[in-house]
């Protein structure tokens, strides 16, 4: 039986989306946006950090205290303050920020798999050998045979 497994940890999309909505400004006519594409995920919305860039993971400031008191009781984070860290630790180098005094965008990097990709890949391996196994392919290429 095949095992269905999230592109992206929902743990770690429910944290940055959960950041993006309690530490966003209200006060600004923009709004949270979850943008897919096909080589990234991006979440952004209003609002800047409230301290500097350098203590950015270390520090944790709250624009909305409320909303975040509210995430907090209703068990929807673990530790207020540990989400980034968490984040980072989980998708290291498929994760980056882009932070501006008005603005605040995460950045996932996904993996692209083509179907063309893999057809070129295949086309060059038999190519290279042309008496190459199906065996051989699946193990070059991480395809499964289904029938």
């Amino acid at each position: 039986m095949r095992e269905e497994v999230p592109e992206i940890p929902e743990e770690v999309l429910r944290e940055l989306i959960l950041n993006a909505m309690v530490h966003r400004d209200y006060f600004s006519e923009g709004r949270v946006l979850i943008e897919i594409f096909k080589d990234r995920v991006e979440i952004s919305n209003p609002g800047g950090l409230l301290f500097d860039r350098k203590d950015f993971g270390k520090k944790s400031i709250s624009r909305n205290p409320l909303l975040v008191d509210l995430v907090h009781r209703l068990g929807l984070v673990e530790k207020v303050g540990s989400g980034i860290n968490r984040v980072n630790e989980i998708l290291k180098d498929k994760i980056s920020f882009e932070i501006d005094k008005d603005w605040f965008r995460v950045v996932i990097r996904r993996e692209i798999k083509t179907v063309e990709k893999t057809v070129e890949k295949m086309l060059y391996l038999i190519k290279q050998n042309p008496k190459i196994t199906q065996k051989e392919l699946i193990e070059l290429t991480g395809l499964t045979r289904e029938v």
